[in-house]
C-alpha cells in the first residue's frame, strides 16, 4: 500500500462565529471576506432556528439588496433563486447576511454570492477568504456552478481558506454546506471480478490476497560530512535490495538515475543529482523495496561533478529512518471472506446470507449463500473467460422462472431454497444489485468500511421508497424478489428497486485503499462524502451506526500492525488527543512541527508503551492558531526503526 504524504500549507484566517445549542441543533454565523484591489466587503452566512426563507430583518438583520448600482461601482450581495416567489419577494437578493432555517445540523444549504467588479478596475480578480472549520456538519464546497458538468472551480473549504477567481468569467460563487460523513461501497462488477494479478499479468478471479510480505517501505538519510568548505552535487547509493524506482522520493536533489546494466525490477544502484548540497546538510531518500526483505545500504559515496570525493563507504548496519515490511493490498475477496467468518459462520450454527424471504420447499424461491464463494458464484459466470463473462445486468424481476438458452424467464418455475443463483440460471439485475447491497451493508456493519451505511435514509420525495433506510431497502427488495410485491409500497416496481440498489452500490465506489490490514481485519478507507450526492441519501443525526460484534476468535483486540490515528477533535482548541496502536511493546517518540518544519513540542520521547491502543494529549494553550503536523517514531529496544508516520492537525482559537 503505497501512500505519499503531501504536506499542504494552509493559511488559517480567523473569523468571528457564534455557537449556541437549541434543541440539539447548532446555529452559527460565519463570514466571507471579498477583496478586489482596494475594494473589499464582508458577507455573513449561517443557519438559525428562527430564520425563514423571507427577509428576517427585525430579528436577524437580513435586508433585501437594492438594485445593482452602476457598472463602475463595487458591489457584493447574496443572490439565491429560491427566494423567487417568497413573500416579501427578494428580486435583488439579500444584501450582506443570509441565514437559513435550521432543522438539522446536516441539512444541505446552498449560498450564492454575486460580485460586481467596477468596469474601470484593471484587475478583475476577486479573492474570497473564509474559515468554516468546525461549523455545519463537516462538508463545505465552493464552486462556480451547481452543475457538475460546468464546474471549473471546486474548492474544499476545509482544506484551504481562500481562493482567487476572475470576476470577468465567474461573477457568481456558490457555497454548499452539507454532511461531511464519508462512506465506501463497491459496485457489482468490482465484487464479481476482483482477484489478485501476478507479476506476469495473470488474473486469479475470486481469490483473496495472501498475507505475505512483498515489499519494505523505507526512508534513509545521508549527510554531507565532507569538510565544511566542500560542496557536493551527486550522491551515489547501492541498496542491498531491489527498489521500486517509481516510488522513490528524495529531498533537495531533482534527478534520479539508475544503472543501465541492471534489469528492470532488479535496480539497486542509484545516482541522485540536480543541486548542490552544503556540508552538514542531509538528504533523505524514501521509497519501497521491490522484494520481501527489509532494505539495506551496501555502499554510498558523494561526488562533485561526477568526481568522487572519497572511496565508497560500506553501508553495513547503516541506520534507516524507517524500514517497515509491508503486506500487499488486500482485495474485496479478503473482506468478503472475513465478513462471512464474522457474521455468516458455518459453525456452530450455519448462518447464510439470504436474498429473498425464506419459506418452504414449495414456496416462492429464495437464495442462500453459505460461504463467500457462493456470493461470487451468484454474481458472475465464467469470470476467467474473456468475452464470455456474464453478470446480472438484464431484466429486473421477481424470482419467477429460470432462464433457458432460448430466452429469459422461459424455463421452469423457481421455488424453494437455491444455494446460489448464477446469471446462467436467471440473469436478473435486481437480484445482482440486491446481493451487492447485502455485501456492502455487511461490510459496513462489521467496519470493513465505515459503519452506518445501513442507517442512511432515502430522500427522494417522488419515490415510493422515500424515507426508507438502506437496511429497509434490502429487506423490501428481498420481499419483492420472492413475492413480486412490497406490502408497504405496492406500487414500487422491480426497475425502481434495482435502480435504488445500484445507485447505493455506486454512490461511494472508488479506488481501493486500506486504513489497516495485517493478514486479517481488512479496513478499507472511505471514498466520498454523503453531502456530495445532492441530498437523495441522508444521514439521520443522532442515530448510532449498527455494528455487529466480533463472533470469531480471529478478531481480537490486538492490533495487526502499527498505526497512528487522526487527532480528535480536529480542529481543536486548545487540547486534542492523539491515539496510536502497537502490535508489540515498543519505544515511542511523538513530536509536533509547524508548517515550515520547526519542532514546536515533544509529547513523548523514547517512552515504552505496551501492545494495543494508547493515547497522549496535546495542549496548545501557548501556541498560535494554524496548521501543525505530528510525527510518531516507533523503535525497538535496540533503537531500530519499526514505524513512522506524520499527520496534519489544525489549531483554531
Amino acid at each position: 500500500m503505497k501512500k505519499t504524504l503531501v504536506l499542504l500549507l494552509m493559511v488559517v484566517v480567523c473569523s468571528l462565529c457564534s455557537h449556541s445549542l437549541s434543541f440539539g441543533q447548532t446555529p452559527f454565523t460565519t463570514h466571507v471576506y471579498i477583496v478586489n484591489g482596494t475594494d473589499k466587503d464582508t458577507l455573513t452566512l449561517g443557519v438559525a432556528t428562527t430564520a425563514t426563507y423571507g427577509i428576517d430583518s427585525t430579528t436577524l438583520g437580513e435586508k433585501e439588496a437594492p438594485p445593482l448600482p452602476p457598472a463602475d461601482v463595487f458591489d457584493t450581495r447574496f443572490k439565491d433563486p429560491r427566494y423567487s416567489g417568497v413573500s416579501p419577494i427578494m428580486g435583488q437578493g439579500l444584501l450582506k447576511k443570509d441565514l437559513r432555517h435550521l432543522t438539522s445540523d446536516c441539512q444541505i444549504d446552498t449560498f450564492r454570492i454575486h460580485v460586481q467588479v467596477p468596469t474601470t478596475t484593471a484587475s478583475k480578480n476577486v479573492t474570497y477568504t473564509w474559515n468554516v472549520a468546525g461549523l455545519g456538519c463537516g462538508r463545505w464546497r465552493l464552486t462556480n456552478s451547481l452543475n457538475p458538468n460546468l464546474t471549473s472551480i471546486d474548492v474544499d473549504m476545509l482544506q484551504q481558506t481562500s481562493v482567487t477567481v476572475g470576476n470577468d468569467t465567474v461573477p457568481d460563487i456558490y457555497i454548499r454546506k452539507s454532511d461531511g460523513t464519508q462512506y465506501r461501497t463497491f459496485d457489482m462488477a468490482t465484487l464479481a471480478l476482483d482477484g489478485p494479478v501476478d507479476a506476469k499479468g495473470k488474473h486469479s478471479y475470486g481469490k483473496s490476497v495472501k498475507p505475505a510480505v512483498n515489499q519494505a517501505q523505507f526512508c534513509v538519510s545521508f549527510t554531507n560530512t565532507n569538510a565544511p568548505t566542500v560542496v557536493v552535487n551527486d550522491l551515489h547509493v547501492v541498496f542491498g535490495e531491489p527498489v521500486d524506482s517509481a516510488s522513490l522520493s528524495v529531498t533537495h536533489f531533482t534527478h534520479v538515475a539508475t544503472s543501465a546494466k541492471e534489469k528492470a525490477g532488479k535496480k539497486v544502484t542509484y545516482t541522485f543529482s540536480g543541486t548542490t548540497i552544503d556540508s552538514g546538510v542531509a538528504v533523505q531518500i524514501c521509497g519501497y523495496g521491490a522484494g520481501a526483505k527489509a532494505q539495506t545500504v551496501k555502499s554510498y559515496f558523494w561526488s562533485r561533478n561526477d568526481t568522487a570525493l572519497s572511496k565508497a563507504v560500506s553501508g553495513k548496519n547503516y541506520p534507516f529512518d524507517n524500514n517497515t515490511l509491508r503486506l500487499p493490498m488486500p482485495n474485496t475477496v479478503n473482506a468478503g471472506e472475513e465478513l462471512f467468518a464474522q457474521i455468516y459462520p458455518k459453525k456452530p450454527t450455519p448462518t447464510p446470507l439470504v436474498i429473498g424471504d425464506v419459506g418452504s420447499k414449495t414456496s416462492p424461491a429464495w437464495v442462500t449463500h453459505s460461504v463467500y464463494a457462493d456470493v461470487l458464484k451468484s454474481l458472475v459466470a465464467n469470470p476467467g473467460k474473456a468475452g464470455k463473462q456474464l453478470m446480472h445486468d438484464t431484466l429486473p424481476t421477481a424470482f419467477t422462472k429460470f432462464d433457458t438458452k432460448t430466452g429469459l424467464r422461459t424455463g421452469k418455475a423457481m421455488a424453494g431454497q437455491l444455494k446460489a443463483l448464477p446469471p446462467t440460471s436467471q440473469r436478473n439485475s435486481l437480484f445482482g444489485q440486491a446481493l451487492t447491497l447485502a455485501v456492502n451493508l455487511g461490510m459496513s456493519s462489521t467496519q470493513k468500511v465505515p459503519a452506518g451505511l445501513g442507517g442512511l435514509v432515502i430522500n427522494i420525495p417522488t419515490s415510493p421508497a422515500n424515507g426508507w433506510s438502506l437496511d429497509s431497502l434490502l429487506a423490501k427488495t428481498s420481499e419483492f424478489l420472492t413475492s413480486g410485491t412490497v406490502a408497504a409500497a405496492p406500487t414500487i416496481t422491480a426497475a425502481q428497486l434495482e435502480a435504488l440498489c445500484q445507485n447505493v452500490n455506486t454512490a461511494f465506489n472508488g479506488v481501493i485503499d486500506t486504513m489497516s490490514w495485517g493478514g486479517t481485519k481488512v479496513k478499507f478507507t472511505p471514498v466520498s462524502h454523503i453531502g456530495d450526492l445532492g441530498g437523495w441519501l441522508m444521514r439521520v443525526p443522532g442515530v448510532e451506526p449498527k455494528i455487529i460484534a466480533d463472533l470469531t476468535g480471529s478478531y481480537g483486540n490486538t492490533p495487526e500492525q502499527y498505526s497512528l490515528s487522526q487527532n480528535y477533535p480536529n480542529p481543536f482548541n486548545p487540547t486534542t488527543t492523539i491515539q496510536f496502536s502497537l502490535s508489540a511493546p515498543a519505544e515511542v517518540t511523538i513530536k509536533v512541527f509547524n508548517v515550515i518544519g520547526q519542532e514546536v513540542a515533544t509529547l513523548v520521547n523514547h517512552a515504552q508503551y505496551g501492545t494495543g491502543t494508547n493515547a497522549v494529549e496535546f495542549n496548545a494553550t501557548n501556541m498560535p492558531s494554524g496548521v501543525y503536523f505530528y510525527r510518531i517514531n516507533v523503535t525497538d529496544n535496540a533503537n531500530q526503526p519499526l514505524f513512522q508516520e506524520v499527520k496534519k492537525m489544525v489549531l483554531l482559537k
